[in-house]
């Protein structure tokens, strides 16, 4: 039984990446032109410091701001701008809500936006880093992280939308073959294997070897511990958020991926017996949803408690988009339209910046 009642210690922060393709309303020439106009409409009309890459470097430097920049693995046609948004540090005690109304209130004002599940959006993702607010985690609190994703990775697979469940991007990590998390339960889940698990977590001394666990060499899984090794950014990384496309998307990915890890961290699965309900090699149905719900209600019942309440739907078939809304499926995605040539953008050459890569880059967040 996990205590949902007040605020995780320690405390946390975040940071959300992005990752967008888009129609710009006013047509420039280079896809750097639309970086600087977003962070220049983010600071001049919204007051949120931003940056973006003017083509000497990707990556972002300073974290108290945001950074607009490229990722060569979005997929955008011709007249649609590729970018990946990167937020500045959030304490989740804040009110961080207001400024992703902002945000998308100034990605509106510059591009027409779609919810429709095109090629160019299904190429899209949301990545949510998590850490304590003035320290690293502990490696004692990186186990628990750990030991909660894996006892809850087919949960928490079926809370995301099926277009993200079999996504090169965020593989689950006990799928990475060669693996010993492979070995002791990816390749045959069953009871006996999650006490190895837990076992074998236990016993680790380092970091490095926990990682080592949990993805082998892999990035691109559901949960990557990889930052958390020296030098990294020291977040856990939560890759299977769906393409986003306005603010209540974005608050309700951060939101369940900072509880998730809030919850895991109240937990006592390192010491105490997690029963899940088995039959010889697959799960009893009925069982596993009803576990899966009350992970949900223990979720929906933390927010409640930090003030969070509209930021996540109140069913896990909502969150997954297995119900059906009438009101957002009569939404129209609005038109293209004409586009329109502009002399105003920044006199800034731009004819060096290479814009597309063949391969998703490393993470933005590097150091907080």
């Amino acid at each position: 039984m996990v205590n949902t009642a007040g605020r995780c210690d320690p405390p946390l922060s975040f940071g959300i990446e992005i990752e967008a393709v888009v129609q710009p309303r006013k047509y420039r020439s280079h896809d750097v032109q639309h970086y600087e106009a977003l962070a220049r409409r983010l600071a001049g009309c919204y007051d949120i410091r931003a940056d973006w890459n003017r083509g000497n470097r990707r990556k972002g430097t300073n974290y108290n701001v945001w950074y607009i920049t490229r990722d060569g693995s979005l997929k955008a046609e011709d007249h649609e701008v590729a970018l990946e948004a990167v937020s500045r540090k959030f304490e989740v005690s804040s009110c961080w809500e207001v400024e992703i109304d902002a945000f998308w209130t100034a990605m509106e004002d510059l591009f027409w936006l779609s919810s429709d599940l095109t090629d160019s959006n299904l190429s899209c993702g949301s990545h949510i880093h998590v850490a304590p607010s003035t320290r690293s985690f502990t490696l004692g609190e990186l186990k628990q992280i750990a030991l909660a994703t894996i006892i809850h990775e087919d949960h928490i697979l079926t809370i995301l939308p099926e277009f993200r469940r079999n996504n090169k991007y965020c593989i689950p990590n006990s799928s990475v073959k060669d693996t010993q998390l492979w070995n002791d339960f990816g390749w045959l889940k069953n009871e006996e294997g999650l006490i190895e698990c837990r076992r074998r977590i236990r016993s680790f001394r380092s970091t490095a070897e926990l990682v080592k666990y949990m993805q082998g060499e892999e990035r691109k899984v559901l949960w990557n511990f990889n930052n958390t090794l020296h030098n990294g950014s020291g977040t856990v990384e939560f890759r299977g958020g769906r393409f986003l496309s306005d603010a209540e998307s974005t608050k309700s990915w951060a939101t369940f991926a900072f509880l998730f890890i809030d919850r895991a961290l109240r937990s006592n699965y390192l010491y105490v017996d997690y029963g899940l309900a088995w039959v010889p090699h697959w799960r009893d149905e009925t069982e596993f949803r009803a576990e899966r719900d009350d992970l949900w209600d223990d979720l929906i019942s933390m927010a409640n408690n930090q003030h969070m309440s509209c930021n996540l739907p109140a069913t896990v078939h909502r969150m997954s988009e297995e119900e059906s809304d009438e009101e957002d499926s009569s939404e129209e995605a609005e038109g293209s339209g004409e586009y329109e040539d502009s002399d105003e953008d920044s006199d800034e050459e731009y004819d060096d910046f290479e814009d597309s890569e063949d391969e998703e880059e490393e993470d933005q967040y590097y150091v907080y």
